[in-house]
């Protein structure tokens, strides 16, 4: 790591796992004194990648959306699409969005998504220090979480937003889950329960 070895690692932020090409999926940024300082960037590695190993892949540039801030990434197994969760920020406040790209296979270099949910009526448009905590695929219920953060201990700004797996534009989250009364403090990466789980009695 640090910035200046094959690996491209800096100041990863997430990992996640993807099982059927048997890769791992990293959030990172350049390192400050780069030629794209602090730029945020998305490296692909097999699971076996060991020591000083470049990547398989990089999603990174212009094209992508990005941004300046990254929030998370998911990947739903069955259509392969990769999401990103990025924002842009303003002073104090961050407008976010989630980034669609349709395979995970082939993102790779300085692409554009198929499809951004983004907008005021989507939630993601964030105020006061508040600022994206993780993304994650619910499988069973067919659809993404995102993490917010209230940047507040009390937890009056944080919430978990659910998003369709089809959702596009300026989109209202079907479910919404904040506000005094759920306790939340400060939160991180939501994720769901597999349902198997609770067939075998996990939850008696």
């Amino acid at each position: 790591g640090g910035g200046n070895s094959q690996t491209q690692l800096n100041n990863p932020g997430s990992i996640i796992y993807d099982p059927l090409r048997d890769e791992v999926i990293v959030i990172d940024y350049d390192f400050g004194d780069s030629p794209t300082p602090w730029a945020p960037k998305i490296l692909f590695f097999a699971r076996t990648a060991s020591g000083n190993t470049a990547p398989l892949r990089v999603l990174k540039g212009a094209a992508t959306q990005l941004g300046d801030t990254l929030g998370g990434v998911a990947l739903n197994p069955l259509t392969q699409e990769l999401f990103i969760l990025a924002g842009t920020r303003n002073g104090a406040d961050t407008s976010c969005r989630i980034l669609v790209f349709p395979n995970g296979a082939t993102t790779n270099g300085d692409v554009a998504p198929s499809r951004v949910i983004s907008g005021p009526a989507t939630g993601l448009e964030l105020t006061g220090n508040a600022y994206p905590t993780g993304l994650s695929w619910d499988a069973l219920n067919d659809r993404l979480l995102v993490g917010i953060d209230g940047s507040d201990a009390s937890g009056t700004g944080s919430k978990v937003l659910a998003f369709g797996p089809n959702q596009s534009g300026n989109a209202t989250p079907p479910l919404t889950i904040g506000g005094a009364a759920t306790g939340f403090g400060l939160i991180g990466i939501p994720f769901a329960v597999p349902d198997r789980i609770l067939r075998h009695g996990f939850d008696g």
